[in-house]
């Protein structure tokens, strides 16, 4: 027991540190895309956060199992390196009893993944989606940046303020709407300042400017009406929440079960192909450990590499297949994990098909 336990702490260890890494590479790339959309006036900062808040369960599910495979990859192929295998297999700990003791945390990982791709990254991505409407919903003041032009959501306005004070208040306006059809009127306001104004009654926003002018121009005409004004009240229109049908990586699992057509049946058998990876990998990894001292612990980290892309890419073609309906539901992505759980089972026992007579194979 001493000896698993150590080779479960090994596995573990390089477990921790490779999730860490890739947590941070995909992390950083994705909050690098949200940071850019937050600057291009799309998203606010509280949005931003939120948004990678709900990324990390879905990043979490999907970076498991290639964590688990190089995992136990480097853990072994250190094994192997530096001798440690030879002298458990001399002791009669075979690859066999290591891959039976490594299942015990394969397994447990197995669930928590299982838990996490049927229910929390659907629920996860859903909340995404409401984020998202109601940013969409909120007035472009949310989206503001001082010194920086705000286009409206008509595409025909546009809003540019010079500074921000406190509660709500607004230094330096201006706001210039075009005409969107034949007739209307180009119009210019300009104040020193404002605030945001919210009408307790009916809950109606306004945009209230002080100490300003307003400038109308019809179009074809060279005159100007220019108008001064004490205080100015603009009503800030929400933007309308359009009810969209959500992809089907937001349904619940209950709800994909419930209406069965080759989109969801598509995406059930994926969540249910992400933690099926984690054993067969683990069955895959113990003899591609085999390395000899020269090599390296990092000698088998390409072939290995090369077989989990493999594996992965003939999950998403069967994948798209059956969403396609060119697949049939009953077949779905099962063959894949069948064609790799054999492939598994004849690398493990490679060296005794090598070693065995022709007709004690037969």
């Amino acid at each position: 027991m001493i000896v698993f336990r150590y080779l479960n702490r090994e596995v573990l260890r390089s477990f921790a540190g490779i999730l860490t890494v890739l947590m941070l590479i995909f992390l950083s790339q994705r909050l690098v895309t949200y940071l850019g959309e937050a600057a291009g006036g799309e998203l606010s900062g509280l949005v931003v956060l939120k948004l990678v808040a709900l990324y990390l369960p879905v990043l979490f599910s999907l970076l498991l199992p290639l964590t688990l495979f190089l995992a136990i990859l480097l853990a072994l192929g250190r094994l192997y390196v530096e001798h440690e295998m030879t002298v458990l297999r001399a002791c009669g700990v075979g690859e066999n009893d290591v891959l039976r003791h490594l299942l015990k945390p394969v397994l447990a990982m197995t669930a928590f993944t299982a838990a996490l791709t049927l229910y929390v990254m659907p629920m996860a991505l859903e909340y995404q989606y409401q984020v998202l409407d109601q940013q969409a919903a909120e007035s472009e003041l949310s989206l503001l940046a001082p010194g920086r032009f705000q286009e409206g959501q008509d595409k025909h306005s546009v809003l540019y303020v010079e500074a921000f004070g406190e509660q709500n208040s607004l230094g330096g306006v201006f706001f210039a709407s075009m005409p969107q059809a034949a007739g209307d009127s180009t119009g210019i306001l300009a104040s020193r300042g404002g605030y945001h104004w919210q009408d307790e009654r009916d809950g109606q926003r306004f945009l209230v400017l002080e100490n300003g002018y307003r400038y109308e121009m019809q179009p074809g005409s060279k005159k100007w009406t220019v108008v001064k004004y004490d205080k100015y009240f603009m009503k800030l229109q929400p933007r309308s929440v359009s009810e969209i049908r959500r992809k089907a990586k937001a349904l619940s699992s209950v709800e994909l079960l419930m209406d069965l057509k080759p989109e969801n049946i598509a995406e059930l058998q994926w969540r249910l192909a992400v933690p099926l990876q984690m054993p067969i990998l683990a069955l895959l990894a113990i003899p591609l450990c085999r390395v000899r001292p020269r090599e390296g612990k990092f000698a088998r980290i390409l072939p290995g590499l090369l077989i989990f892309l493999g594996y992965t890419m003939l999950l998403m073609m069967a994948r798209s297949s059956l969403e396609e309906g060119k697949l049939a539901g009953w077949i779905g992505l099962w063959p894949v994990h069948l064609l790799a759980l054999a492939l598994g089972v004849i690398l493990l026992r490679q060296r005794e098909i090598r070693r065995a007579p022709l007709a004690k194979l037969s």
